[in-house]
């Protein structure tokens, strides 16, 4: 008998964001919360649909593969700052992330990732 293979536990954020260009901030391709996941701990730091994600821990997060590459880095637990676009206002938010066996998707430029 060959043991079944332990799932994966990764960093849960709890959104599905969608990558669009922010003319107000100068950068193309930024991460857009597009719906939060009610429960989840986007949802628990107040994160809203249509915030716009600027910076995780002070670092720029410009497109798919930064946002990946930031959650692949993370651990579960880890309380992350984030400075959010909201109405025309830089707000900061605090996200602990929870955890997850969900593999992460892989999206093409104008496609949604949820995390």
């Amino acid at each position: 008998d060959v043991p079944e293979a332990a799932e994966a536990i990764r960093p849960w954020f709890g959104a599905v964001l969608k990558f669009v260009d922010e003319k107000e901030m100068g950068q193309a391709e930024v991460p857009q919360i597009h719906l939060v996941d009610e429960g989840s701990p986007a949802h628990t730091a107040g994160l809203l649909d249509e915030d716009i994600i600027c910076t995780w821990d002070g670092e720029a997060v410009e497109g798919a593969d930064t946002w990946r590459d930031l959650m692949g880095g993370a651990s579960v637990d880890q309380t992350v700052s984030l400075e959010v676009l909201r109405d025309g206002q830089r707000v900061p938010v605090a996200v602990t992330l929870g955890a997850t066996t969900k593999p992460y998707a892989v999206v093409e430029p104008g496609d949604l990732l949820s995390g």
